[in-house]
């Protein structure tokens, strides 16, 4: 999994994204977005170099979370879902240009908490 930490002190704890849905989904996250700005599938294939890790149906990714303290709560986790049936329905210009996704957690470290540090995809 792709998950990126800042290297800043700061709250941190493992948490896990758990694909429940029925196809395999692709996935990256960014837990240094400043509140307001949003990860999409332009900003990870086109500037950052990252990549979209594949989950299949019933697996789990763990990584850590860290959400420095200083800037906290101006930063928050972000979690970007494409389906496999997304990409290979959409093209990359219409991935990018219209900023499609079929799903996007914004969630602050007490939103986590609250979820127990696990992120459930189901498919919705």
């Amino acid at each position: 999994m792709s998950f990126k930490c800042s290297e800043e002190d700061g709250l941190s704890h493992p948490y896990s994204l758990v694909n429940n849905s029925g196809e395999a989904i692709y996935v990256s996250s960014c837990d240094y977005v400043e509140k307001d700005n949003f990860l999409t599938y332009g900003y990870v294939r086109n500037c950052t170099g990252w990549t979209f890790e594949c989950i299949q149906p019933g697996e789990s990714h763990e990584d850590i979370c860290k959400i420095p303290s200083d800037a906290f709560p101006y930063r928050e986790l972000q979690v970007l879902i494409l389906k496999e049936s997304t990409l290979r329905d959409c093209s990359e210009r219409d991935l990018i240009e219209n900023d499609v996704h079929d799903k996007r957690y914004v969630l602050t470290y007490e939103e986590l908490e609250a979820l127990n540090f696990i992120i459930d995809y189901k498919g919705e």
